[in-house]
């Protein structure tokens, strides 16, 4: 037992030390024994092995299908056969398995979800991959939402995610492989991309920043987000969370990246630029005239939901002479009546907005419902009526607000926020200039930066006339032969 005291320590702080498995089955469950005292989920089933040899069946309680593992592992293991214990393999009537040599490697994949078998007289371990099957099932999106076109999301099984991408592109060059990102809690991940399409500069770089990963653990799509961005500083994202296996697989023919986490129900899609987030699910689905007005609605809104708040506290505050003489003179009376500046007021509706937006998005949805009744009736009336905030204020506020949820995706709304905000406090120091002077800085910031050696406002400023048109008016699929020609890729062709 003197040697299983360091591996317990071990195990009770950070690392498992590499320790080779013995060929004396007591020496090994010793050890999973003197683990199981700390890990009382940890389940040991003896067994007679061919019914020769003594073998226990270790797993991790609830990780795994304790049926299919009865029928299809202990019943054809438990027959009398004259075998020896290093051809366990070829007798199991299941799928993925793997051989380990190590107490580390035994103990992170039983952790992981897979069952292990180890016999007496051989120092190997024979590991199955049985998960369990309890976990959610496949739903409609809730933020990739479409009008036409499949509404199947993405769930917590990675593999799942995997099999609902494979049934979109029936291709053996679609290449996934397998890393195990985090120290105590090694979460599966899956790199999905093109082998003929995707350039291998892009997949080398995806490659190297998760390898580079050394961290306990990751428990959402968000923090792994932070490691594999390109630049780390800007308020801008530069990799898409996607709910949906359609989503993915076209991002997979145009070159790109996918990234999917064990335990989330979204994926990754990198590299991308700024354009990429005003493209919604439904474009593809409908006529050309019609995206390309919606597109340009997406983007007004963008604007709107920026730079109205901003308009509005500039105008009022330094600039009152440009306003027509109608609407200024109402304005001046309602501004008059509450006891806060204009900037003030305008932060203070932003502030409780951004609290109701909150709260809608953390409560049940049964109560969310009601408090976006409350927030937008009650509270209105009741700023209105103290004589805290004037009608013009809320209805600014309120667009701005509203306008921002018009982007497809999600990403964008909390960048779009940061610039509301940063807008307001601009107008308030310089007026017009100051936010001409904001907006100057960001677009150079924007054209600046590179994600993945990718300009972040591709296709401008590119030589490529077509991604261009493409991008101003969107073209019928007929049209659409050749890839885009900022992001590299092996095979420009998409149709002939």
């Amino acid at each position: 037992m003197k040697k299983v005291d360091p591996l317990i320590c071990a195990v009770q702080q950070k690392h498992i030390p590499p320790e080779p498995l013995r060929y004396v089955l007591e020496e090994n469950c010793a050890a999973l024994k003197e683990l199981q005292s700390v890990c009382q989920d940890l389940v040991i089933h003896s067994f007679r092995l061919f019914n020769r040899y003594d073998a226990v069946l270790v797993f991790v309680e609830g990780m795994i299908d304790t049926n299919q593992c009865g029928l299809f592992v202990l019943e054809p293991l438990t027959e009398e056969k004259e075998e020896s214990p290093e051809n366990i393999k070829k007798h199991l009537h299941v799928g993925q398995t793997q051989t380990c040599t190590t107490i580390d490697m035994l103990i992170s994949m039983v952790f992981n979800g897979h069952a292990a078998i180890l016999a007496d007289n051989c120092n190997t371990a024979t590991l199955i991959e049985l998960r369990s099957p309890v976990g959610r099932s496949i739903s409609e999106p809730d933020m990739n939402r479409s009008v036409f076109g499949p509404r199947e999301s993405f769930v917590e099984k990675v593999t799942l995610n995997t099999l609902l991408l494979r049934r979109k592109i029936h291709d053996s060059k679609l290449c996934m492989e397998n890393f195990f990102v985090g120290r105590r809690g090694q979460a599966k991940l899956v790199l999905a991309y093109m082998g003929d399409i995707t350039d291998p500069t892009i997949v080398a770089d995806v490659k190297q920043k998760i390898q580079k990963i050394d961290v306990d653990a990751i428990g959402s799509i968000g923090q792994l987000t932070q490691y594999l961005q390109a630049q780390k500083s800007t308020p801008f994202a530069q990799i898409m969370p996607i709910e949906r296996a359609d989503l993915a697989a076209q991002a997979l023919l145009e070159g790109r990246v996918v990234v999917f986490l064990d335990q989330n129900a979204q994926a990754l899609v990198l590299p991308v630029v700024f354009w990429d987030f005003f493209r919604a699910a439904d474009d593809a689905s409908e006529k050309p005239f019609t995206a390309t007005i919606m597109r340009y609605l997406r983007l007004l809104c963008f604007f709107a939901s920026v730079l109205l708040p901003a308009w509005y506290v500039a105008l009022m505050t330094w600039h009152p002479q440009l306003l027509p003489l109608k609407l200024a003179l109402p304005l001046v009376q309602y501004t008059a009546s509450i006891p806060l500046s204009i900037t003030a007021e305008v932060l203070f509706i932003e502030i409780l907005l951004a609290i109701l937006s909150e709260a809608a998005l953390r409560t049940p949805k049964q109560i969310s419902q009601a408090i976006g009744l409350v927030g937008g009736v009650i509270l209105g009336q009741a700023l209105i009526s103290s004589n805290l905030a004037t009608p013009p204020t809320l209805v600014i506020a309120t667009a701005s607000v509203v306008a921002q949820f018009a982007m497809p995706h999600y990403s964008i709304v909390r960048t779009m926020a940061i610039l509301r905000v940063a807008g307001i406090i601009a107008a308030a120091m310089y007026g017009l200039f100051g936010v001409s002077l904001l907006w100057f800085v960001l677009l150079c910031i924007l054209a600046k930066m590179k994600t993945y050696d990718i300009p972040y406002l591709a296709p401008l400023g590119t030589y490529r006339w077509q991604d261009l048109k493409s991008l101003l008016f969107l073209r019928r699929a007929p049209q659409h032969k050749k890839r885009a020609a900022y992001i590299p890729v092996q095979d420009t062709t998409r149709q002939v």
